[in-house]
């Protein structure tokens, strides 16, 4: 089965930085960020410890689920951040290759759900706590690109290139 047992999920986790680790472990008391990192109740577990059934194109490889939001599980795979969706798990998206990149999918979405400009302390403290190291960039980025249609390939580029 390719997703790791919960306590293999625990021991591959220790090995992220703080920020991410913290996310995976819901130590953030924010609402916004438990929202878009669920971890206490992941569907990708129910009914047993050792996880659910994937397609068997993944035997091959582990998945460490990350967090749920809504009906997508963020994991790590072969040493990338990836998403799939419940509905279509045979599709994996590509967020990042590195922990930084997974921060600023996340990041990303906090500042479209909190606004930039109305609590840009909040982001700020979040940036902080999470030791996010792109915050300026980031900012840059949802002004540019934040209302546009093609909004999510160019965050997937930019997500892509943070190491």
């Amino acid at each position: 089965m390719p997703i790791v047992s919960k306590q293999q999920r625990l021991e591959r986790i220790a090995h992220f930085g703080v920020g991410l680790r913290r996310l995976c472990l819901g130590e953030i008391d924010d609402e916004r960020v438990l929202y878009r990192c669920r971890v206490n109740t992941m569907a990708c577990y129910s009914g047993s410890d050792e996880g659910s059934s994937f397609p068997a194109s993944w035997d091959t490889h582990d998945i460490i689920p990350l967090w749920e939001c809504d009906t997508s599980l963020c994991a790590e795979r072969d040493n990338s951040f990836v998403q799939l969706e419940y509905d279509d798990p045979e599709e994996l998206t590509l967020i990042a290759a590195g922990e930084q990149g997974m921060l600023s999918y996340v990041m990303f979405y906090l500042l479209e759900d909190y606004g930039s400009a109305g609590e840009s302390g909040v982001i700020k403290d979040t940036s902080d706590l999470l030791g996010f190291e792109h915050l300026d960039q980031l900012l840059s980025f949802q002004t540019a690109f934040g209302g546009k249609v093609d909004c999510f390939q160019r965050l997937l580029q930019f997500t892509r290139t943070i190491d």
